[in-house]
């Protein structure tokens, strides 16, 4: 959220927006990139010094952003323009979320797995497995697989088998390289007979 033109220690032709033509996701902002059905905003001015602010959001949404309307880009100030606001209360959200459960929370969708999939191989491009690494440690292929395993097997406790083969389905379809579909499906099966 920006406005379309900067603040008066700025000039007028400063433009702190990424051109549409940007590649990748980066073109969008993240109210963009998420699903409008699942997700709720809400603007608010940044609350002041000795102001208490509970931090609005929607129970029926996903996915609730707050902007705290600063006016526009400045020259000056880092992450917040007013970097003494009061209490920000998120005590109504904790609450709301801590009772539900996590198949009501937990989501999975194709590119997660895949993403899972492709770090139990040990080829993740953010997490890759470290070779040689000592299987105990954080960062080698047999902790990677542990740690899949687990978090799959949360979600298949929650939302069931079927619904995990359908989301693996679904990222399977969605991949066009031959060799990562191989991968995926290994990965999988590897999972299946280990996590019950």
């Amino acid at each position: 959220f920006t406005y379309p033109s900067p603040g008066e220690s700025l000039p007028e032709d400063f433009d702190s927006r990424l051109p549409d033509s940007f590649p990748g996701k980066l073109g969008r902002s993240l109210e963009e990139g998420l699903p409008p059905e699942q997700t709720r905003v809400f603007f608010s001015p940044a609350p002041g010094r000795d102001t208490d602010f509970v931090l609005p959001f929607a129970p029926d949404k996903r996915f609730t952003l707050n902007i705290f309307d600063e006016g526009p880009v400045e020259s000056y100030g880092g992450h917040r323009d007013q970097p003494y606001f009061g209490m920000l209360d998120h005590t109504p959200f904790i609450g709301e979320m801590f009772g539900r459960t996590f198949a009501e929370t937990g989501l999975l969708t194709p590119e997660k797995l895949r993403a899972l999939l492709m770090r139990f191989q040990g080829k993740s491009v953010q997490l890759p497995a470290h070779e040689g690494a000592d299987g105990s440690v954080y960062g080698s292929l047999a902790v990677y697989r542990e740690e899949v395993c687990e978090e799959l097997a949360d979600w298949q406790r929650a939302n069931g088998w079927d619904a995990l083969e359908a989301v693996f389905s679904e990222a399977a379809e969605r991949e066009r390289d031959p060799e990562v579909r191989a991968l995926l499906q290994d990965a999988m099966e590897k999972i299946r007979s280990s996590v019950s």
